[in-house]
């Protein structure tokens, strides 16, 4: 189970990691035929360090069109100052199949609060017509300019970047697993830790991301290490993860739900269940691999992996792991659209 990645729109294709994409056709440049809606819409002002910003949205809507799920998309994002002046602007291209929209691209924006940073947080959803959803993020703010003062200026912040070394680009939070115990710490110098609430397809991951506003970068949540398995020395594991879900009855009457019994995820014994609707669902642990990823100047996050721990009725003998859309959606989990 992934989330898909972000591709986005505009021709840009994803650099880092090499983690499942979106099969989805690609975007073909709108060529104007038919004749569609402008509309625009202000968000702000938002305050950071004494100066006013604002974000305005460009929109393309198709008067008519045979869903009205996609009708309207985001065309062209501007951030603008308190003069008005266009610090950065970012075009979308999209198409029109069917008397549709192909794809609906909609953006927010609001501020990335902390205790040393504020930041504008932009955020953006796409909603494909073959009934995908894919998410990505910017971060502005200014860098600090401790080393160099012509650094002291309102800016996109660098994406977090992959390494396979724990060291080689430090993430937000790294956990290192060893046989005398675990070990979990920050690892963003000179900067401060935000948490992102990242959809699955499921249910939402709660998901640290440092920014270093010294240097103006960002930092991939987090990443885990340990020995042992197949691999010899210390090595990439997935890390736990904290969730948001609300699992809710299954329509149908009875489900079925494989549990794997072991201590990790998919070890020990496989344990076939029936579940009613009146069955108790508690979920206590989830776990996954953790993918950032690069489309332009937007980041982008999947996960490979993704297991979640449960325990059904209260029984310790019918707690384990689970995996697959199916089980997901035993237990009340379906594959869906993201909660507004």
């Amino acid at each position: 189970m992934t989330s898909p990645l972000f591709w986005l729109v505009c021709g840009l294709k994803a650099q880092e990691p090499s983690a499942p994409k979106a099969n989805v056709p690609q975007t073909r440049a709108y060529d104007g035929n038919p004749p569609m809606e402008d509309t625009e819409r202000h968000l702000g002002p938002f305050l950071i360090r004494g100066q006013n910003f604002s974000v305005v949205l460009h929109e393309k809507r198709l008067p008519g069109a045979s869903d009205p799920r996609f009708a309207q998309t985001l065309s062209t994002l501007e951030i603008r100052d308190e003069k008005e002046a266009v610090l950065y602007d970012k075009t979308f291209t999209f198409g029109i199949e069917k008397g549709k929209l192909e794809r609906s691209l909609k953006a927010s924006a609001s501020l990335l609060s902390g205790k040393y940073f504020t930041g504008l947080l932009i955020s953006y959803r796409l909603k494909l017509s073959t009934g995908e959803d894919a998410e990505a993020w910017q971060i502005f703010g200014y860098q600090d300019g401790r080393y160099k003062a012509q650094d002291a200026k309102f800016r996109i912040f660098d994406k977090p970047l992959r390494s396979d070394h724990p060291m080689g680009n430090p993430p937000a939070e790294m956990k290192l697993v060893t046989p005398t115990g675990v070990v979990t710490k920050p690892m963003t110098p000179e900067g401060e830790t935000f948490e992102f609430r990242v959809w699955t397809g499921n249910f939402y991951v709660m998901l640290p991301v440092g920014v270093n506003f010294a240097h103006g970068k960002l930092y991939p949540s987090k990443r885990c290490f340990g020995t042992g398995g197949a691999k010899p020395g210390t090595h990439e594991i997935s890390c736990d993860i904290r969730i948001e879900a609300n699992p809710k009855p299954p329509d149908a009457e009875t489900t079925f739900l494989r549990l794997y019994r072991g201590e990790e995820p998919g070890q020990g014994e496989v344990l076939h269940l029936v579940l009613n609707q009146n069955s108790k669902v508690q979920v206590l642990d989830a776990s996954a691999y953790i993918d950032w990823g690069l489309a332009g100047d937007l980041m982008q996050v999947a996960f490979r992996e993704l297991w979640l721990k449960v325990r059904i009725d209260d029984d310790d003998q019918k707690e384990g792991w689970i995996h697959s859309d199916e089980d997901f959606a035993a237990i009340g989990l379906p594959s869906r659209s993201p909660e507004p």
